[in-house]
């Protein structure tokens, strides 16, 4: 899995891989492949900022053919036991209000995209600002 975070800023850099599929759940420890070509989408962000109970999570994408976007949270900076929590249609939606179980409670986000003929786009831990 391609994890990149700006701290200073909280903007988050999209990393494109060529695999035409994401990684299991429970791979944080797998080996990358040579077929995997790592490389920074130009004009791609991601936030999740924090009100209450409710958690916004907005991105920006490049022009391109997104076909779906999907949205996981955890408790916990890691990927195992993260749970799926929207599926979003890029053409239509720029962001997605989630609302967490436990406000008092820190969330991180991972953001996944699919784009024709390019594979999976994905993110996270996104951290939650409040």
């Amino acid at each position: 899995m391609i994890k990149h975070i700006l701290t200073m800023t909280g903007v988050l850099a999209i990393a494109f891989s060529a695999v035409a599929h994401a990684a299991p759940e429970g791979a944080e420890n797998a080996k990358k492949s040579k077929a995997s070509a790592v490389q920074a989408v130009a004009g791609a962000e991601v936030k999740a900022v924090q009100k209450g109970d409710k958690v916004t999570i907005t991105w920006t994408l490049p022009k391109g053919d997104w076909r779906v976007i999907n949205l996981s949270r955890n408790g916990q900076e890691k990927t195992k036991g993260r749970v799926k929590i929207k599926a979003v249609n890029p053409n239509k939606a720029k962001s997605y209000v989630d609302t967490v179980p436990d406000a008092s409670k820190q969330y991180w986000y991972w953001f996944s995209a699919s784009r024709t003929g390019e594979g999976n786009v994905e993110i996270g831990p996104i951290p939650v600002t409040k």
